[in-house]
């Protein structure tokens, strides 16, 4: 009985070992989909990596859902009455809410001047995997 328990306790600190390497593994990966995220909105914005990172602090800390509902966007919107179309634009599954890429997209469409910035953002938002097609 003795060594079934010293048995069953060495399982436990294994599995601990086990768990950790685990959580360890995860944080690797979410941290390296969020360098990505970043990554895809400094490529798609003028923004640089440090802005991004402030800009998803603000939105974690107001929208801990990590989602923004339309009425939510509305309201910050600098565009007025165009909020709600670039909002519905954006929001491509009908879910009623955006994630923290999708909003940061569709907050800097707002900022392009010429008709050839607006193209050429258009043509990069749209070209998901940065390879200069738009696949359908």
């Amino acid at each position: 009985m003795e060594n079934r328990r010293k048995s069953v306790a060495k399982m436990g600190k294994k599995g601990k070992k086990v768990s950790s390497k685990k959580s360890k593994q995860a944080e690797k990966d979410a941290e390296a989909q969020l360098k990505e995220m970043y990554a895809m909105i400094v490529e798609k914005t003028e923004l640089t990596e440090e802005e991004v990172a402030e800009a998803h602090k603000e939105f974690k800390a107001e929208y801990p859902s990590g989602e923004i509902t339309m009425d939510e966007f509305m309201d910050q919107s600098t565009v007025g009455f165009l909020s709600e179309s670039l909002f519905k634009a954006f929001d491509k599954e009908n879910k009623g809410s955006m994630d923290f890429l999708t909003f940061m997209l569709a907050n800097n469409v707002t900022t392009l001047n010429t008709p050839e910035d607006k193209l050429d953002w258009i043509f990069t938002a749209f070209d998901k995997d940065g390879g200069g097609t738009i696949d359908t």
